[in-house]
């Protein structure tokens, strides 16, 4: 029920004092303070703290005053608000990954039975969870696939070391891969597994998701 509310989330939200760039099926939401990229300060010394914060806290400001007490910056700050005020989930960056034209970034997620999460972060400014792209089963050969595994859904990468790709694009894009697993529920096998490209322009904007192909016959403990 979670990923469902985090999913419709997504759709719906347009954050209050901060510009939202659509992207297709995934909406990014523009943070002024990661214009440029992240910066080392976005990360905590120790991103778990959040874990701990959030058992004291029950609003932003509470969160974002203990955060400040840890020492965090501007872009740690902001992030923090991001996940909070949007997926009523606490956040902080734990690692980054630098390419040319946007970040790939994990942090550690206080939200129900997700610990952590990855999220791509442009150049713009704009940051894109990794969610499950909601409306990939109305391109016809996705959807023939989820019909062959019923209830299932789509599931982001949890693992803080998750393996991606990056490509480059046509008028100096990216393309940055991960996989996304088709399982029943949380705990359940993997029954497939879907590649799905998250695409930025030169500049760092957010351009939309690209279906790269599936494997039917991965199998996950």
């Amino acid at each position: 029920m979670r990923r469902l509310f985090f999913a419709l989330i997504l759709l719906g939200f347009c954050f209050s004092g901060r510009g939202t760039a659509r992207g297709g099926e995934v909406e990014a939401t523009r943070l002024p303070e990661f214009a440029g990229g992240v910066r080392d300060g976005a990360k905590l010394a120790d991103p778990s703290i959040i874990y701990r914060i959030s058992e004291a806290c029950p609003t932003t400001a509470c969160v974002i005053q203990h955060l400040k007490h840890a020492g965090a910056g501007p872009q740690a700050l902001a992030f923090a608000r991001y996940t909070t005020d949007v997926f009523e989930a606490r956040g902080a960056i734990a690692s980054i990954h630098r390419h040319r034209v946007a970040d790939a970034v994990y942090a550690d997620i206080d939200a129900g039975d997700i610990a952590g999460a990855w999220f791509l972060i442009g150049r713009s400014g704009d940051v894109v969870p990794l969610w499950t792209p909601v409306t990939l089963e109305l391109k016809p050969r996705f959807a023939a696939l989820l019909k062959s595994y019923p209830g299932a859904t789509l599931w982001m990468p949890e693992d803080p070391h998750a393996r991606f790709r990056v490509q480059d694009l046509p008028r100096g894009g990216q393309r940055f891969i991960f996989d996304f697993g088709v399982k029943r529920c949380h705990v359940c096998k993997v029954d497939s597994v879907v590649a799905i490209g998250f695409d930025f322009d030169a500049a760092g904007a957010f351009t939309g998701i690209e279906p790269m192909g599936f494997e039917t016959t991965r199998q996950a403990n």
